[in-house]
Protein backbone atom coordinates (compact mmCIF):
# COMPACT_ATOMS: atom_id res chain seq x y z
CA UNK A 1 0.00 0.00 0.00
CA UNK A 2 1.43 3.28 -1.06
CA UNK A 3 -0.43 6.42 0.11
CA UNK A 4 -0.09 9.72 0.26
CA UNK A 5 3.24 10.40 -0.52
CA UNK A 6 5.64 12.82 -2.97
CA UNK A 7 7.98 10.98 -4.90
CA UNK A 8 10.44 12.01 -7.99
CA UNK A 9 12.39 10.15 -9.96
CA UNK A 10 15.36 12.19 -9.46
CA UNK A 11 18.59 12.50 -11.94
CA UNK A 12 20.05 15.32 -13.07
CA UNK A 13 19.35 17.04 -17.17
CA UNK A 14 21.72 14.88 -19.06
CA UNK A 15 21.35 13.50 -22.00
CA UNK A 16 22.49 9.91 -20.84
CA UNK A 17 20.34 9.96 -18.38
CA UNK A 18 16.60 8.60 -17.78
CA UNK A 19 14.15 8.46 -14.64
CA UNK A 20 10.99 7.00 -13.31
CA UNK A 21 9.16 8.27 -10.86
CA UNK A 22 7.32 4.75 -10.27
CA UNK A 23 8.75 1.57 -11.62
CA UNK A 24 6.28 -1.16 -10.59
CA UNK A 25 7.45 -5.06 -11.02
CA UNK A 26 6.65 -8.33 -9.79
CA UNK A 27 8.84 -10.79 -8.82
CA UNK A 28 8.11 -14.53 -10.02
CA UNK A 29 7.55 -16.79 -7.88
CA UNK A 30 5.48 -20.13 -7.19
CA UNK A 31 4.38 -18.63 -3.95
CA UNK A 32 2.54 -15.24 -4.38
CA UNK A 33 -0.58 -15.01 -5.58
CA UNK A 34 -1.74 -14.08 -9.39
CA UNK A 35 -3.47 -11.24 -10.42
CA UNK A 36 -2.84 -7.18 -9.67
CA UNK A 37 -1.43 -6.63 -6.35
CA UNK A 38 -0.63 -3.14 -4.69
CA UNK A 39 -2.77 -0.36 -3.73
CA UNK A 40 -1.33 3.25 -4.74
CA UNK A 41 -3.49 5.90 -3.42
CA UNK A 42 -3.14 10.01 -3.10
CA UNK A 43 0.70 10.01 -4.02
CA UNK A 44 2.33 13.10 -6.25
CA UNK A 45 4.35 11.23 -8.41
CA UNK A 46 6.91 13.14 -10.60
CA UNK A 47 8.84 12.19 -13.59
CA UNK A 48 12.52 13.44 -12.45
CA UNK A 49 14.90 16.00 -14.53
CA UNK A 50 16.40 13.52 -17.21
CA UNK A 51 15.12 13.86 -20.56
CA UNK A 52 13.89 10.70 -20.74
CA UNK A 53 12.26 8.28 -18.86
CA UNK A 54 8.80 7.72 -17.32
CA UNK A 55 6.74 9.15 -14.59
CA UNK A 56 5.09 5.19 -13.81
CA UNK A 57 6.36 2.24 -15.42
CA UNK A 58 4.85 -1.02 -14.98
CA UNK A 59 7.60 -3.50 -15.77
CA UNK A 60 5.56 -6.32 -16.66
CA UNK A 61 2.11 -7.71 -17.25
CA UNK A 62 2.81 -9.12 -13.67
CA UNK A 63 3.29 -5.50 -12.20
CA UNK A 64 -0.56 -4.55 -12.42
CA UNK A 65 -1.36 -2.65 -9.16
CA UNK A 66 -4.82 -3.56 -8.18
CA UNK A 67 -5.87 0.13 -7.31
CA UNK A 68 -4.15 3.09 -8.71
CA UNK A 69 -6.09 6.22 -8.03
CA UNK A 70 -6.39 9.78 -6.99
CA UNK A 71 -2.75 10.17 -7.64
CA UNK A 72 -1.17 13.31 -9.51
CA UNK A 73 0.76 11.96 -12.05
CA UNK A 74 3.70 15.16 -13.30
CA UNK A 75 5.94 15.16 -15.92
CA UNK A 76 8.29 17.47 -16.60
CA UNK A 77 6.87 20.74 -19.16
CA UNK A 78 7.59 20.25 -22.95
CA UNK A 79 9.14 16.80 -22.65
CA UNK A 80 6.56 14.16 -24.59
CA UNK A 81 7.37 11.96 -21.22
CA UNK A 82 4.57 9.32 -21.09
CA UNK A 83 2.82 9.53 -17.65
CA UNK A 84 2.29 5.72 -17.29
CA UNK A 85 3.92 2.84 -19.54
CA UNK A 86 1.99 -0.20 -19.15
CA UNK A 87 3.11 -3.01 -19.17
CA UNK A 88 6.17 -2.50 -20.63
CA UNK A 89 4.55 -1.75 -24.16
CA UNK A 90 2.16 1.35 -24.22
CA UNK A 91 2.33 4.41 -23.63
CA UNK A 92 -0.01 6.59 -21.79
CA UNK A 93 0.37 9.57 -21.81
CA UNK A 94 -2.79 11.44 -20.36
CA UNK A 95 -4.44 10.62 -16.77
CA UNK A 96 -7.38 10.16 -18.84
CA UNK A 97 -5.59 7.16 -20.42
CA UNK A 98 -4.11 5.83 -17.66
CA UNK A 99 -8.31 6.03 -15.74
CA UNK A 100 -9.31 3.70 -18.60
CA UNK A 101 -7.12 0.79 -18.16
CA UNK A 102 -9.31 -2.41 -17.28
CA UNK A 103 -6.44 -4.40 -16.21
CA UNK A 104 -6.76 -2.70 -12.41
CA UNK A 105 -9.14 -0.57 -10.85
CA UNK A 106 -7.73 2.98 -11.84
CA UNK A 107 -9.72 6.20 -11.25
CA UNK A 108 -9.48 9.79 -10.38
CA UNK A 109 -5.73 10.51 -11.75
CA UNK A 110 -4.55 13.87 -12.69
CA UNK A 111 -2.14 14.97 -14.90
CA UNK A 112 -1.01 18.28 -13.22
CA UNK A 113 2.16 20.34 -11.61
CA UNK A 114 0.65 19.73 -8.38
CA UNK A 115 1.60 23.31 -6.56
CA UNK A 116 3.96 22.51 -4.08
CA UNK A 117 6.79 24.76 -2.80
CA UNK A 118 9.02 22.79 0.08
CA UNK A 119 10.13 24.02 3.28
CA UNK A 120 13.69 24.59 4.93
CA UNK A 121 13.51 21.09 5.98
CA UNK A 122 12.46 19.82 2.38
CA UNK A 123 8.63 19.13 3.31
CA UNK A 124 6.30 19.37 0.17
CA UNK A 125 3.31 21.92 0.89
CA UNK A 126 0.23 22.75 -1.18
CA UNK A 127 -0.25 26.49 -2.24
CA UNK A 128 -4.12 27.55 -1.62
CA UNK A 129 -4.90 27.35 -5.59
CA UNK A 130 -3.03 23.35 -5.76
CA UNK A 131 -4.88 21.34 -7.83
CA UNK A 132 -4.21 18.39 -5.98
CA UNK A 133 -6.37 20.36 -2.51
CA UNK A 134 -9.77 17.72 -2.13
CA UNK A 135 -8.47 15.74 -5.08
CA UNK A 136 -8.10 12.62 -3.31
CA UNK A 137 -9.70 9.99 -1.78
CA UNK A 138 -10.64 8.84 1.97
CA UNK A 139 -10.55 5.24 1.13
CA UNK A 140 -7.33 4.19 2.80
CA UNK A 141 -5.71 7.72 3.59
CA UNK A 142 -3.81 8.52 6.69
CA UNK A 143 -5.91 10.20 9.61
CA UNK A 144 -2.68 12.86 9.71
CA UNK A 145 -0.41 14.96 6.82
CA UNK A 146 3.40 14.78 7.21
CA UNK A 147 2.36 17.69 9.67
CA UNK A 148 0.05 16.24 12.34
CA UNK A 149 -2.92 17.83 10.28
CA UNK A 150 -5.39 16.16 10.75
CA UNK A 151 -6.98 14.63 7.11
CA UNK A 152 -9.63 16.14 5.62
CA UNK A 153 -9.67 19.77 6.70
CA UNK A 154 -12.23 20.48 3.82
CA UNK A 155 -14.01 18.65 1.52
CA UNK A 156 -11.96 15.73 0.70
CA UNK A 157 -8.48 14.78 1.35
CA UNK A 158 -5.66 16.25 -0.74
CA UNK A 159 -3.52 14.64 -2.82
CA UNK A 160 0.15 13.76 -1.52
CA UNK A 161 1.61 14.27 1.83
CA UNK A 162 0.58 17.69 2.83
CA UNK A 163 -3.34 18.77 3.87
CA UNK A 164 -4.08 22.29 3.08
CA UNK A 165 -5.34 23.96 5.87
CA UNK A 166 -7.16 26.95 4.91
Amino acid sequence: DLHSNAISGGGTPQSSCGSAGLYIDLAQSPALPTGPLGIIRNNVIQHGSCPSGYVVKEKSPNGDPRIFEHNALVPPSDQGIPLYFDEDVTALMTAAAVNALTDMTASGNIDTQPGLSYTGSGFPVLSAGSPLRNAGTAAGAPAWDHERDARPQESAPDIGPDEYVP
